[in-house]
């Protein structure tokens, strides 16, 4: 009995150990897979660098504005500043942080490479070489940047790409109208397009650059709208001293309409008429202005309300397939734990058998076996007397 139960006891002790060595497999894993250390810097760095490159450009173009007194040169000031902008954050936010620092490079040095042109170099006059100083300070701090994330011995090679690439589809104009690097780009590194992003990064990662970018948007539109509205003002002939001279004129023009209203009622509505003309004149201009700017308002916040959602799609879709990796996951891991345990079960079950087989062949067979060779014994000795 003591046997028996100590027998038990071991077993109950192995399966214990056995179930709780299974339960250790129980290892939720879903197929988050986070960016590489170099790929959420090249990211972030990519991402701070259309900030800062716009700021650069921004600063610029306003000394340009407050020291030129030409119209011309402070409407392409204007188109600097504005289609920089647009342009840098275009390719500076995209989803794959590769993707994104190769377009943003090759961006930089085209408006590089244009502002170095004859042609560009007429846009701002005398202040030619400001244009040129800012971009190549840009296209230095881009190269910077692709060094942390290309790796020694790709970056010539790469450089060499960009360059390239540039010549082939050069800026032609201040729309600086970019041409995407993505296709170019997996060719030159012989990556297939089904293995061009293997991650978009970790739920946590995504959300953050989400975050990023609806923070970016609603810090530049405020300032998009200003500049566009300045350059349609510049556009349409309007400036404070036009505009400083338009409304002394309507005052000259109401206190001749009074004047004229003491002194000959009779020309009242000939004043009345001429003052009406002036007054629909001036309030057409500044309807277009108001539309203009509305409708610019109304095409940027379409813009952004598409780019949330879009983002909220692949939120929702990254959150799904999290959801059924899960589901998968925690079902397959069931399954072996069972298994696991089972057989874990059916070893044990097979040594106690085993134990127990012996244990019976001892207590059955021993005492036969005894009494067997004490009989031969006895009989021996018999025989021995009898002879």
């Amino acid at each position: 009995m003591k046997f028996f139960f100590k027998l038990s006891n071991k077993i109950s002790v192995v399966f214990i150990v056995c179930f709780v060595s299974s339960c250790s497999l129980v290892k939720i894993e879903n197929e988050q897979i986070p960016l590489s250390k170099t790929d959420l810097n090249t990211r972030l760095l990519t991402q701070a660098f259309v900030q800062d490159a716009s700021k650069k450009v921004e600063v610029a173009a306003d000394s340009i504005l407050k020291s030129s007194k030409d119209v011309e040169i402070q409407k392409n000031a204007l188109k600097w500043k504005i289609n920089t902008l647009s342009a840098l954050r275009s390719v500076g936010y995209q989803t794959s942080p590769n993707i994104a620092l190769m377009d943003t490079w090759v961006l930089t040095s085209s408006i590089k490479d244009y502002f170095s042109e004859q042609t560009a170099q007429n846009l701002f006059g005398t202040y030619k070489d400001l244009p040129i100083s800012v971009s190549q300070k840009n296209l230095d701090q881009i190269k910077r940047i692709a060094k942390v994330g290309i790796p020694k011995s790709e970056y010539k090679d790469t450089e060499g790409f960009v360059r390239t690439f540039t010549k082939k589809y050069p800026a032609k104009n201040l729309t600086f109208n970019h041409h995407p690097v993505r296709e170019s780009y997996l060719d030159f590194k012989r990556i297939p397009d089904s293995l061009a992003v293997q991650t978009v990064g970790s739920l946590s990662e995504v959300v953050a650059d989400l975050t990023n970018r609806i923070s970016v948007a609603s810090e530049t539109t405020g300032k998009q709208i200003q500049w566009n509205s300045e350059l349609f003002m510049k556009a349409q002939g309007f400036d404070e001293k036009s505009l400083k001279q338009l409304s002394d004129s309507i005052n000259v023009k109401i206190n001749r309409f009074l004047e004229v209203a003491e002194q000959s009622p009779e020309l009242l509505d000939e004043a009345l008429i001429n003052l009406q003309q002036q007054l629909n004149s001036f309030n057409a201009r500044i309807d277009d202005n108001v539309s203009y700017t509305l409708d610019y308002l109304s095409t940027e916040r379409a813009l952004i309300y598409e780019v949330v959602e879009k983002e909220r799609i692949k939120l929702d879709s990254i959150i799904q397939r999290e959801r059924k990796a899960l589901s998968k996951d925690a079902d397959a891991l069931s399954t072996k734990l069972l298994d696991n345990t089972m057989n874990h079960i059916k070893d044990l079950v097979k040594t106690a058998l085993l134990y127990i087989i012996i244990l019976l062949a001892v207590i059955i067979f021993l005492p036969f076996a005894i009494g067997f060779y004490v009989g031969k014994i006895v009989q021996q000795k018999k025989r021995k007397k009898l002879d």
